[in-house]
């Protein structure tokens, strides 16, 4: 284990900083966190906006009780694209800030 612990670094979370910037957050509530591909589907549909992810965090399903995906953007989503996140395959829920 102390291999282990020894090599993680910590990481600055950006979401609660992101509303000061004027960055996007996207809180994804997965359906089965081990199902791959959520990020992945996610990820594409913000790019096809033309919009850049400036942070993506996936909670370990393994050390979270009820892991989430959060996505940072360089602006807030176009609210159109909100109900299309909603119906991506792995996806239980969304939440905007």
């Amino acid at each position: 284990m102390k291999k282990v612990f020894t090599n993680l670094i910590p990481t600055c979370h950006l979401k609660d900083v992101a509303p000061k910037m004027n960055w996007g957050v996207v809180e994804i509530i997965p359906v089965d966190p081990s199902m791959p591909g959520i990020l992945a589907e996610v990820s594409k549909m913000i790019a096809d906006q033309n919009i850049s992810i400036r942070q993506a965090i996936v909670d370990d399903f393994e050390f979270y009780e009820e892991p989430r995906l959060f996505i940072v953007t360089e602006k807030q989503l176009p609210p159109l694209l909100i109900p299309k996140i909603r119906k991506a395959r792995g996806v239980k829920a969304v939440l905007i800030y």
